[in-house]
């Protein structure tokens, strides 16, 4: 883990936005390597068949009251 960042940290002849990507890139990496890839897609179990039809009936009246 601590490769990534010294390899960062001994080239100075970098701008400082290339050493800053470098760095921030290191950091994902390490985190990626640590704790492995996360899924952005959460699965919605508490939204079922009840939380629907109450937000369809929610949605009707919504409409009636704009009418």
């Amino acid at each position: 883990m601590q490769q990534h960042l010294l390899e960062v940290a001994t080239n100075c002849d970098d701008s400082l936005d290339s050493r800053w990507n470098k760095i921030t890139g290191a950091i994902h990496k390490i985190a990626e390597e640590t704790f492995g890839k996360a899924s952005k897609k959460q699965p919605n179990d508490w939204f079922d068949k009840e939380c629907r039809e109450a937000t369809e009936v929610k949605n009707k009246a919504y409409v009636n009251m704009q009418q």
